[in-house]
């Protein structure tokens, strides 16, 4: 008996007919064999669209974290002082927590009055954007200061992330300016930001200040009373005497933070001569350190002879 195997090929499967052959017969079988796997066409796939691929998945999720996490709160205070002429008033602008989301760049955008403010730069010192690359454009006809910072570390931690500088162009104690962001991005927009706006007016609103002597205590006492005092942080306490010009600081008193309600303070100098004549200076200063419009009163011997003079002169004309 012999065996013998005939293959034929067709374009979907092999055929294979299988001979059995002994003296008296002949039987043949036809039978059907699957192809090979390694037959199968092997799809072209490059390294590059490989690459595009896990990059695209990449940044997914690094956008969907940054989008997930909490935004970022700009803010410029509300209620912020500053004396009529004033130059150099320094306006924070404060973050929340940038801990972890590795911001490099920032770019702001604040309006204001011009009728009332001029920018003239930023200042970064002390502030978690010092050491930073600073770009500034004042554009003072549109009233708007547009602010670039770029750092080779990526900012840490909350606080006031830069001061942007002011000077003040009124007289008028009712003169007010919104300050308002238009734009504020980090990481060209990458991290997702928020925004809440400022204001600053002019300034603390002294009713009245005065002098007077306690001959019982051998002291000097000073009374104010104030109807505003938006962000006020409290008063510094000066004397000089009538005919020097030195002022030296005496003290400091603690606001009572009433925006537009009347405060009464007190000051004792338990330091003064009694037969001196001094003047007294109080000045504002908000939350910021910005010095507001003093205020000053004179009391003394001196003081009463030389009002008894411009009396006298007044009455000869």
């Amino acid at each position: 008996m012999t065996f013998g195997i005939d293959e034929k090929e067709s374009t979907t499967m092999k055929y294979y007919h299988v001979r059995r052959e002994t003296s008296g017969w002949r039987r043949e079988t036809k039978t059907r064999l699957p192809d090979s796997p390694l037959s199968s066409p092997v799809p072209d796939v490059s390294l590059w669209n490989l690459f595009v691929a896990g990059f695209s998945v990449l940044l997914f999720f690094a956008l969907l974290y940054s989008y997930a996490a909490e935004p970022v709160m700009f803010a410029i205070p509300p209620d912020l002082a500053a004396s009529p002429g004033a130059t150099d008033v320094k306006v924070p602008v404060n973050i929340t927590d940038v801990t972890g989301l590795n911001v490099i760049s920032v770019h702001l955008m604040v309006t204001y009055d011009t009728e009332v403010l001029t920018a003239t730069g930023i200042d970064t010192t002390d502030a978690l954007g010092q050491g930073s690359i600073a770009e500034v454009n004042i554009e003072d006809n549109l009233g708007r200061i547009e602010i670039g910072l770029i750092t080779a570390t990526p900012l840490s931690g909350n606080g006031t992330l830069l001061y942007i500088v002011f000077d003040v162009d009124t007289d008028d104690p009712q003169a007010r300016s919104d300050l308002n962001f238009a734009q504020a991005r980090m990481n060209e927009g990458e991290v997702n930001t928020l925004t809440s706006n400022g204001d600053i007016a002019l300034p603390v609103t002294f009713v009245q200040f005065i002098a007077r002597t306690d001959t019982d205590a051998q002291v000097i006492i000073l009374e104010w009373q104030t109807t505003s005092e938006p962000n006020n942080l409290g008063f510094t306490v000066y004397r000089s005497e009538i005919q020097g010009d030195a002022y030296e600081k005496l003290g400091w008193v603690p606001s009572k933070e009433g925006h537009n309600a009347f405060q009464d303070y007190r000051f004792v100098d338990d330091t003064a001569r009694l037969d001196g004549s001094y003047r007294y200076m109080l000045v504002p200063i908000d939350l910021v350190g910005n010095q507001g419009q003093p205020a000053t009163v004179s009391i003394g011997q001196m003081v009463q002879v030389m009002k008894r003079v411009m009396w006298a002169s007044f009455r000869r004309n």
